[in-house]
Protein backbone atom coordinates (compact mmCIF):
# COMPACT_ATOMS: atom_id res chain seq x y z
CA UNK A 1 0.00 0.00 0.00
CA UNK A 2 1.33 3.52 -0.66
CA UNK A 3 1.83 6.09 1.84
CA UNK A 4 2.30 9.92 1.50
CA UNK A 5 4.95 11.50 2.16
CA UNK A 6 5.11 15.49 3.08
CA UNK A 7 7.90 17.72 4.33
CA UNK A 8 7.74 21.27 4.74
CA UNK A 9 10.11 24.11 6.72
CA UNK A 10 8.81 26.90 7.84
CA UNK A 11 10.26 30.45 10.44
CA UNK A 12 8.59 30.44 13.49
CA UNK A 13 6.90 33.98 14.59
CA UNK A 14 7.70 33.27 18.42
CA UNK A 15 10.82 32.28 20.49
CA UNK A 16 9.34 28.88 21.13
CA UNK A 17 11.10 27.26 24.31
CA UNK A 18 10.55 24.11 25.65
CA UNK A 19 7.20 24.81 27.11
CA UNK A 20 5.80 26.25 23.51
CA UNK A 21 7.30 22.93 21.63
CA UNK A 22 5.77 20.38 24.11
CA UNK A 23 2.16 22.27 23.65
CA UNK A 24 2.81 21.55 19.70
CA UNK A 25 4.08 17.85 20.41
CA UNK A 26 1.22 17.36 22.37
CA UNK A 27 -1.47 19.04 20.10
CA UNK A 28 0.77 17.10 16.84
CA UNK A 29 0.68 13.91 18.59
CA UNK A 30 -2.91 14.25 19.97
CA UNK A 31 -4.06 14.75 16.29
CA UNK A 32 -1.99 12.87 14.56
CA UNK A 33 -2.87 9.72 16.70
CA UNK A 34 -6.64 9.85 15.48
CA UNK A 35 -6.19 10.25 11.80
CA UNK A 36 -2.83 8.04 11.75
CA UNK A 37 -0.54 10.35 10.39
CA UNK A 38 3.53 9.93 11.49
CA UNK A 39 6.41 11.82 11.43
CA UNK A 40 8.62 14.09 12.70
CA UNK A 41 9.71 17.78 13.63
CA UNK A 42 12.63 19.51 14.17
CA UNK A 43 13.18 23.05 16.00
CA UNK A 44 15.90 24.94 15.82
CA UNK A 45 17.35 28.64 15.21
CA UNK A 46 13.68 29.30 15.08
CA UNK A 47 12.97 27.02 11.98
CA UNK A 48 10.76 24.00 11.73
CA UNK A 49 11.64 20.93 9.92
CA UNK A 50 8.81 18.53 9.44
CA UNK A 51 8.40 15.21 7.64
CA UNK A 52 4.17 13.73 7.79
CA UNK A 53 3.51 10.10 6.57
CA UNK A 54 0.07 8.60 5.93
CA UNK A 55 -3.10 8.22 3.84
CA UNK A 56 -3.00 10.72 1.27
CA UNK A 57 -6.16 12.35 2.28
CA UNK A 58 -5.40 12.37 6.04
CA UNK A 59 -1.38 14.02 5.47
CA UNK A 60 -3.01 16.71 3.34
CA UNK A 61 -5.76 17.63 5.92
CA UNK A 62 -2.78 17.71 8.45
CA UNK A 63 -0.68 19.94 6.08
CA UNK A 64 -3.60 22.26 5.70
CA UNK A 65 -4.14 22.78 9.69
CA UNK A 66 -0.49 23.57 10.00
CA UNK A 67 -0.45 25.66 7.31
CA UNK A 68 -3.55 27.53 9.11
CA UNK A 69 -1.22 28.17 12.22
CA UNK A 70 -0.32 31.76 12.82
CA UNK A 71 2.26 31.08 15.14
CA UNK A 72 4.63 30.40 12.33
CA UNK A 73 5.56 31.66 8.43
CA UNK A 74 7.48 31.27 5.18
CA UNK A 75 5.77 27.70 5.26
CA UNK A 76 7.59 25.85 1.82
CA UNK A 77 6.71 22.73 0.66
CA UNK A 78 10.13 20.28 0.11
CA UNK A 79 8.38 17.48 -0.84
CA UNK A 80 5.09 15.53 -1.65
CA UNK A 81 5.62 12.41 -2.85
CA UNK A 82 4.87 8.41 -2.49
CA UNK A 83 6.54 5.88 -0.30
CA UNK A 84 5.85 1.96 0.03
CA UNK A 85 6.92 1.84 4.37
CA UNK A 86 6.32 4.22 6.55
CA UNK A 87 9.72 5.55 7.96
CA UNK A 88 8.14 6.92 11.55
CA UNK A 89 5.06 4.36 12.44
CA UNK A 90 6.33 4.51 16.33
CA UNK A 91 5.80 7.91 16.54
CA UNK A 92 2.35 10.05 16.14
CA UNK A 93 4.89 12.95 16.14
CA UNK A 94 8.67 12.63 16.90
CA UNK A 95 10.49 14.87 18.00
CA UNK A 96 14.42 15.19 18.19
CA UNK A 97 15.65 18.09 20.95
CA UNK A 98 18.86 20.16 20.37
CA UNK A 99 21.61 18.78 21.17
CA UNK A 100 25.81 18.19 21.13
CA UNK A 101 25.42 15.03 19.37
CA UNK A 102 22.99 16.70 16.39
CA UNK A 103 25.90 19.49 15.57
CA UNK A 104 28.00 17.29 13.62
CA UNK A 105 24.82 16.61 11.44
CA UNK A 106 24.15 20.09 11.01
CA UNK A 107 27.52 20.87 9.97
CA UNK A 108 26.98 17.71 7.27
CA UNK A 109 23.88 19.48 5.66
CA UNK A 110 24.66 23.51 6.22
CA UNK A 111 27.07 26.20 5.79
CA UNK A 112 27.59 26.80 8.96
CA UNK A 113 26.46 25.09 12.92
CA UNK A 114 22.85 27.35 12.24
CA UNK A 115 19.95 25.21 11.17
CA UNK A 116 18.44 26.91 8.33
CA UNK A 117 16.18 24.36 6.66
CA UNK A 118 14.90 26.86 3.52
CA UNK A 119 18.63 26.44 2.37
CA UNK A 120 18.79 22.56 1.90
CA UNK A 121 17.98 20.94 -0.99
CA UNK A 122 15.09 18.03 -1.05
CA UNK A 123 17.79 15.14 -0.94
CA UNK A 124 19.78 17.12 1.65
CA UNK A 125 16.54 17.40 3.52
CA UNK A 126 15.57 13.52 3.47
CA UNK A 127 18.81 12.74 4.73
CA UNK A 128 19.22 14.99 7.53
CA UNK A 129 15.54 13.50 8.30
CA UNK A 130 16.86 10.22 8.31
CA UNK A 131 19.68 10.87 10.26
CA UNK A 132 17.76 12.78 12.90
CA UNK A 133 15.69 9.59 12.79
CA UNK A 134 18.74 7.19 14.23
CA UNK A 135 18.54 9.66 17.35
CA UNK A 136 15.31 8.34 18.29
CA UNK A 137 15.15 5.83 21.62
CA UNK A 138 16.99 2.63 20.21
CA UNK A 139 14.09 0.62 20.86
CA UNK A 140 11.67 2.54 18.49
CA UNK A 141 13.73 2.35 15.92
CA UNK A 142 14.59 -1.48 15.90
CA UNK A 143 10.99 -1.97 15.78
CA UNK A 144 10.76 -0.26 12.70
CA UNK A 145 13.24 -2.03 10.79
CA UNK A 146 12.18 -5.53 11.39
Amino acid sequence: MDIARLIYNSRSLEHCDTREINKILECSERLNASCGVTGILYFSNNNFLQYLEGEEADVARTYERITQDNRHTDIQLVDKSTIQNRQFSDWAMAYVPESDKIAPILEKHMDGKAFNPQAMSTPSTLELIFELRTLLPKAHYDTQNQ
